[in-house]
């Protein structure tokens, strides 16, 4: 007789998927990342059957790229990019990246690429600050103003959001885009950025370069 597991091999072998894309993805957050001290060993935690290597972001001035090393690369909704202090995974990761599409990964309260800036106020149970729109460190938040995701972060590292994820404005957006962008702060509440509702664009979880010392999660 076939059990749960079996059905769920069955249909992705009758479908041509493999069987271990069915497999629970850790949650995103530092406890799934902050033991891993290779890539083999950070494969075995996510699942992932392979790996692949690309350049991020993520350098110390505008334009700098990091070598990352790509977990599920061949699975666009899996696919989660790590980069190495120095690039060497002996040391643990230094940052875990999530950017623009849609993805299975998700946060202990759910938030994920896509998530709206008024589903982070509920999550958050008020509103927050984040950077202005329309630059380079765009819409980052800047401090939880004490709401629940303060505590988001535990003592290993913590969590970056960015959410200036907008389609293509009408005029009348590209008006109260305005209002919101720059290089400041606003709050979420806002009105201009409460019309807007920005989405989660990017999630990162960012380790210290010395494990030794704890960064401090935003107030």
């Amino acid at each position: 007789m076939f059990n749960a597991r079996d059905s769920l091999v069955f249909c992705a072998l009758v479908l041509g998927i493999p069987a271990d894309d069915h497999a629970h993805l850790p949650v995103l957050g530092c406890e799934s990342f902050a033991t891993a001290r290779s890539i083999a060993s950070l494969q075995s935690i996510l699942g992932s059957p392979d790996v692949s290597v690309d350049s991020v972001p993520l350098g110390a001035t505008e334009g700098d790229m990091l070598r990352a090393t790509v977990f599920f690369p061949s699975v666009p909704t899996r696919r989660i990019e790590v980069v190495w202090p120095g690039g060497e995974p002996e040391r643990g990761p230094r940052y875990v990246r999530l950017r623009g599409r849609p993805t299975e990964w998700r946060t202990k309260e759910g938030i994920s690429i896509g998530t709206s800036l008024r589903q982070l106020e509920r999550v958050n149970g008020r509103p927050f600050h984040l950077a202005g729109l329309g630059f380079d460190a765009g819409a980052t938040v800047t401090s939880w103003d004490g709401g629940r995701l303060r505590l988001h972060a535990d003592a290993q590292c913590r969590l970056l959001v960015r959410v200036d994820s907008l389609p293509q404005l009408t005029p009348k957006q590209r008006a109260l885009y305005s209002q919101v962008s720059g290089d400041r702060t606003f709050s979420s509440a806002h009105p201009a950025m409460r019309a807007l509702n920005p989405r989660v664009a990017e999630l990162l979880l960012e380790f210290p370069m010395d494990r030794s010392r704890v960064p401090g999660t935003p107030p």
